[in-house]
């Protein structure tokens, strides 16, 4: 059981742990995953964890890239080599943007503007919030809200209550996880961290996760899902 007194801590727990993982699989290693990782460890300054990332990418097989992709068109026989390096720290910083309160408010409050749940949501009418939504990931949607706003207990509640199905409330505990260890609730953070780590924090995950808790954009469009 890890135990983090700074969210820096915590990423290079997380980027560390992913980054052997990964490694122990090479070379059928996922290669999405790895420059995640790396991503995430440039963008914090792990500067040894980006170098083995990009170490891994070198070596693996040009097949590997391409195994079990599907298309309609004929797929390269050797990996583009921007597939092998890490994004530019220009790139990272574009794509994961300081996350502050105001921003993500912003966001949802932006979003609500075509959605009645999220400007509802925005407005802490939660209650009428999730009376409004119309599908599972209108509800999911509203209690992410929740938890990025501030209003974490809430989104627990309501992740063990109205969110379905299980998968929805997995992804609500995960951002509550975040936000509690941005805010610096260490005790509360600890607990649910130790409740969803490993098994519901894969490479990717922990590369979110280690963003988030930084203060860094975990995913475009966070904290709703992005796919």
């Amino acid at each position: 059981m890890a135990t983090f007194n700074d969210s820096r801590s915590l990423a290079e727990f997380l980027l560390r742990e992913s980054l052997d993982r990964l490694a122990a699989a090479a070379p059928k290693v996922n290669y999405f995953s790895l420059r995640s990782v790396g991503g995430a460890a440039t963008l914090l300054g792990f500067d040894s964890i980006a170098h083995e990332c990009e170490s891994i990418l070198q070596t693996i097989p040009d097949a590997s890239f391409t195994a079990g992709v599907i298309s309609n068109f004929p797929l390269p026989k050797k990996a583009p080599p921007a597939l092998r390096k890490i994004a530019t720290i220009d790139q990272l910083y574009s794509d994961h943007p300081p996350l502050t309160d105001e921003s993500v408010a912003k966001y949802i409050r932006d979003c609500g503007n075509a959605q009645s749940h999220l400007k509802l949501a925005s407005d802490r009418k939660y209650t009428d919030a999730f009376a409004a939504c119309k599908s599972e990931l209108d509800t999911e949607e509203t209690a992410a809200s929740q938890a990025v706003l501030g209003d974490i207990d809430s989104a627990l509640d309501s992740a063990c209550s109205v969110v379905q199905p299980d998968f929805r409330a997995d992804n609500i505990r995960f951002i509550c996880t975040i936000e509690l260890f941005r805010r610096e609730r260490w005790s509360d953070a600890h607990k649910l961290f130790d409740a969803i780590y490993p098994s519901q924090i894969g490479p990717d995950a922990a590369a979110q996760m280690a963003l988030g808790a930084n203060h860094r954009l975990p995913w475009l469009g966070y904290p709703f899902p992005d796919w």
